[in-house]
């Protein structure tokens, strides 16, 4: 899924690049009327997935993507070249891939 502040014509540019057999659904600000950081804007997402027991926000922003997911429970990953402080943080999607891998072997996604 995508949860993004962007137009309301993304899920059409995500087709577009191929990502329709990779994604399930895009949600965007202007769609849904909140932007990330705002709760009901994960809220909005979680409910449309049938809130699934594990889910994980990758993100390049530490305040809409990171502490905005995080402020509703859901695990998050700063995807920067340079250091953040943000606890999980991953230098690309690769290396956020194996943090997720690796945390969903041990249990330990929150």
């Amino acid at each position: 899924m995508i949860l993004s502040n962007h137009v309301p014509e993304l899920p059409a540019m995500a087709n577009a690049l191929g990502l329709d057999s990779l994604i399930d659904e895009v949600h965007t600000s202007a769609a849904m009327g909140y932007e990330k950081p705002n709760r009901k804007s994960f809220e909005i997402a979680l409910e449309s997935c049938g809130r699934p027991d594990q889910v994980w926000m990758v993100g390049d922003n530490p305040v809409a993507d990171v502490a905005g997911a995080e402020a509703v429970g859901i695990s998050a990953i700063l995807v920067r070249s340079e250091a953040s402080g943000v606890p999980r943080q991953a230098q690309d999607l690769h290396q956020a891939a194996s943090i997720i891998v690796s945390q969903s072997h041990t249990g330990a996604a929150s």
